[in-house]
């Protein structure tokens, strides 16, 4: 085949579904986190298109920009070029091989809380939410903000022809009820800042434990389709040969390319969704480092279930209950407001000349006086209105949080039936199932090389105990997504 245009056709035939493949199963997987709305959500959904970007352009560019830069370069002489180029090319080959090694080698290898731990200091959603406190710990000052003092001064013929001088000076302010409700509501507004940082750090810690989770039973899941990919070659070099010396017919050498050719695309499925957990991995540390999981034990722990937890403690629940509490605090500020206000000042004058009294006087000598006065509302519409509106939202806030409370406690019973049942199933596994997938691939291997089975019953028995060790890897992912949404769910409730 000589036409670089029939070339190209048929390379991208051949690479079409594969890539195809490859991609939409990475960006099927993260469809859901792009859509979420749960815990973790505000850090997911930017990952995700991020990722499902990348792949959507990364697919384009493999089959449509580089078939077009190949049949655009290759007509083009660069055989005097590349005579030349051939030290340089070795040079440069061997230079990146060792960057690439040292890279590979700086790779840090920590475990799930020291993951944890480096989520939570760089985390800039959670350095925002501590920002965010910090702004309301200030603002608690704020809450006795009495008006401005007026002070005033006038000279002239005030009291006769003769130039006097006069001050004053005067205060008004709200009943100092009101001020102290203010305070009492800056306080809980404050407190819920708090709050908010709790719920913040304990989503990141959600969302590592979960993604850390997955990566080692992806890894695990790898190890497998190595060894059967391995398996799957030798018995693909075995058929070839029956196939050459005319022991086997062409059924069994398709045959075993056929399941080749399914484990590697299996295989490189798997690594696909490692590299995208590693990413999103690196994303929720937020760090420069190259980090990865170590090879520990596949279960999560989980502490021993409360039989009746205090979800109250939860900080999720914890904001509502201030929301419902700074609801409150409102009603009490808006009734503090029927109260009067308060004005209050001096005032000192000069008057020269002759007084009331029959004395004449100086600029020496001065008048004093002071004031005191009180603001009472005379149309109270208005400010009863406010009242009965803020007692409506002091209910709705009260409703919201017996409505989270019960969510709580439902998720919660779902998620511990469901680990009771996952965690009955995986007991069974490794008690009766998981063994014997050992025991299969070992004899089905033994026995086709000795030619006591045919290759279809080989084939049959292979599936069978890859299809037991990856149902045990899904029960394992299974049950540790579970204890992490019920350790979500029971923090701090214990």
């Amino acid at each position: 085949m000589n036409d670089l245009i029939q070339i190209v056709l048929e390379g991208t035939k051949i690479r079409l579904r594969p890539v195809l493949m490859t991609a939409s199963v990475a960006s099927l997987g993260f469809l859901p986190m792009a859509i979420s709305n749960g815990a973790g959500a505000e850090v997911q959904r930017p990952l995700a298109t991020v990722v499902i970007g990348g792949l959507v352009v990364a697919t384009c560019l493999t089959l449509i920009v580089l078939p077009i830069i190949y049949l655009t370069f290759e007509p083009l002489n660069f055989k005097n070029f590349r005579n030349k180029m051939n030290r340089t090319a070795i040079v440069i080959f061997f230079l990146v091989l060792s960057i690439s090694a040292n890279a590979q080698s700086s790779v840090v290898q920590i475990d799930l809380s020291r993951a944890i731990q480096i989520a939570k200091d760089n985390n800039l959603t959670i350095k925002n939410e501590r920002l965010t406190s910090r702004y309301h710990e200030a603002m608690k000052k704020t809450g006795w903000n009495i008006p401005n003092t007026s002070l005033g001064l006038n000279y002239g013929q005030i009291n006769s022809s003769y130039g006097d001088q006069a001050w004053s000076i005067n205060q008004s302010m709200q009943f100092p009820l009101v001020y102290n409700a203010q305070s009492k509501i800056l306080n809980e507004v404050y407190q819920n800042a708090l709050y908010s940082v709790k719920l913040k750090e304990i989503d990141i810690e959600y969302s590592v434990t979960k993604v850390y989770a997955q990566i080692i039973v992806l890894k695990q899941k790898e190890k497998l389709f190595v060894k059967m990919d391995s398996m799957y070659k030798q018995f693909l070099e075995k058929a070839t040969l029956k196939f050459k010396t005319g022991q086997s017919n062409v059924l069994e050498k398709a045959t075993a390319t056929s399941q080749r050719g399914q484990s590697q695309i299996i295989l490189t499925q798997i690594q696909s969704e490692i590299a995208l957990k590693t990413l999103e991995f690196q994303l929720l540390l937020n760090t420069t480092e190259n980090i990865s999981t170590l090879d520990g034990e596949l279960f999560l722990n989980i502490e021993k279930f409360a039989i009746n937890p205090n979800f109250e403690m939860h900080p999720q629940i914890q904001i509502s209950n201030q929301n419902r509490s700074i609801a409150q605090k409102y009603v009490q500020l808006e009734k503090s407001k029927w109260l009067p206000n308060i004005n209050f000042g001096a005032n000192s004058m000069t008057m020269k000349g002759i007084g009331a009294d029959e004395k004449f006087y100086d600029y020496n000598s001065r008048f004093n006086s002071i004031n005191v006065g009180l603001e009472f509302p005379l149309f109270f519409g208005y400010q009863k209105a406010i009242v009965q509106s803020s007692k409506i939202n002091y209910q709705k806030a009260e409703i919201q949080h017996e409505k989270n409370l019960k969510e709580f406690q439902t998720l919660f019973e779902q998620k511990k039936q469901a680990y009771i049942r996952v965690k009955e199933t995986l007991d069974f596994y490794q008690k009766n199932v998981l063994s014997n997938s050992d025991i299969i691939l070992e004899a089905a291997s033994k026995q086709y090389y000795l030619g006591e089975i045919n290759y279809l019953e080989w084939t049959l028995l292979i599936q069978q105990a890859v299809d037991i060790k990856m149902n045990y890897f899904d029960l394992i992912d299974q049950l540790n997504l579970l204890i992490t949404e019920i350790n979500y769910i029971t923090v701090n409730s214990k």
